[in-house]
């Protein structure tokens, strides 16, 4: 194995109860929350309103499935003026992304800044970049934004998705809480659990793995695959949940340092154009990719044989994708969720435009692509 570096500066306090730690990791910093509309409805803001006090200047609770540039530009008109030394993001991937997103226009002070830098290719970020302090407050168990320095926002009028990246936008602290997974629907439990599936399997498919990031991602993977039928059927066990939030903690960890690769790059159009769910999007090419990958290192096999508790042979890793895809009811076609032959050429040619694919162990061609989407039919 050739020599890497490896780093990711996040503080994790993880724990049951650990969300009313909030007030000691702030201190007497002054505080915005950004959130959903849901985590009002289960009472969290209350928690969180009680234990920051006065601290607490403002918050945004506006945040969709997949903020767009103008839920951005939302919230920055909501924030923009609140002077704050922490943003806070608390619920699933989206909100904890849109906080990074918040905190980085805070530094820029302009509305524009964003689009410019990832529309128009501007590369630079305002000097100095200090943005907030950011800190993370998973609700569910799969983006791993907890740990990241990535946040995506979407165009879906160009059915795109794009990702701002700056190592000031690793949070300061992320406060893992299995008890705030108690809640979470059969539905939200399996797409965000897949979503952490294809984190750690896309950490392994990668050319910029290395030993640590595949340590991490196997034991992800292994735990994803004993503890993510079980979470769908026993939501109210907390170790339960524990496994999983850990096991999207590992999957989050390793992703930091190697990026997402194909699966994702896949799931975009899936997403924009055809409204999956990001985690189902992202997770069900990974079967279909198994002999991809496998041709370009064939040591894949036994890793993803090793999380996965099956024989170390292609067909055997394939059976344990669709099987877990079995255990939580989503169906593995394409089909099924209204793409058709004709469809697939706007899907090859938006997956060629995404800077993820470069990640992939294996280098495909739009003719390559088009026979796996087609076999995923």
């Amino acid at each position: 194995m050739n020599d890497f570096t490896s780093y990711n500066p996040v503080k994790i306090k993880f724990g049951a109860g650990v969300i009313d730690e909030l007030g000691d990791v702030i201190g007497n910093r002054r505080v915005i929350v950004v959130t959903t509309q849901g985590t009002e409805r289960r009472g969290l803001m209350k928690r969180i309103r009680s234990g920051l006090g006065e601290r607490l200047v403002g918050v945004y609770a506006n945040t969709p499935s997949n903020p767009t540039f103008e839920i951005v530009e939302d919230a920055f008109r909501a924030l923009n003026k609140i002077n704050c030394e922490v943003v806070v993001g608390l619920g699933g991937g989206s909100p904890l992304d849109l906080a990074k997103v918040v905190a980085a226009m805070k530094t820029s002070n302009n509305n524009e800044w964003l689009k410019k830098h990832l529309l128009l290719g501007d590369t630079t970020f305002p000097t100095p970049f200090t943005p907030p302090a950011i800190v993370t407050i998973p609700t569910t168990a799969g983006s791993g934004s907890e740990v990241s320095k990535w946040a995506s926002i979407w165009d879906m009028d160009e059915k795109m998705k794009y990702s701002i990246s700056h190592p000031a936008l690793y949070p300061e602290v992320a406060l893992c809480d299995p008890e705030l997974g108690l809640t979470l629907s059969k539905r939200a439990t399996t797409f965000t659990g897949l979503d952490a599936l294809s984190h750690a399997v896309e950490s392994i498919w990668n050319k910029n793995r290395n030993p640590l990031s595949i340590t991490l991602a196997v034991g992800a993977i292994r735990t994803i695959s004993s503890n993510l039928p079980l979470a769908y059927f026993s939501g109210d066990d907390i170790a339960i949940r524990a496994k999983m939030l850990t096991a999207s903690l590992m999957a989050g960890l390793a992703m930091s340092n190697t990026q997402t690769a194909l699966a994702h790059c896949i799931s975009y159009p899936l997403t924009a154009i055809y409204g999956l769910p990001h985690g189902m999007a992202c997770s069900l090419p990974l079967p279909w990719l198994v002999s991809l990958n496998e041709g370009e290192a064939v040591e894949t096999i036994e890793l993803l044989a090793d999380g996965l508790g099956c024989a170390a042979d292609t067909a055997s890793v394939e059976k344990a994708f669709f099987a877990i895809f079995e255990a939580v009811g989503v169906n593995p076609y394409l089909s099924a969720y209204g793409v058709d032959n004709a469809g697939i050429e706007d899907i090859v040619d938006r997956i060629f435009k995404s800077d993820r694919l470069g990640n992939n162990l294996t280098q495909v061609d739009q003719s390559l692509m088009r026979s796996l989407l087609k076999r995923m039919l």
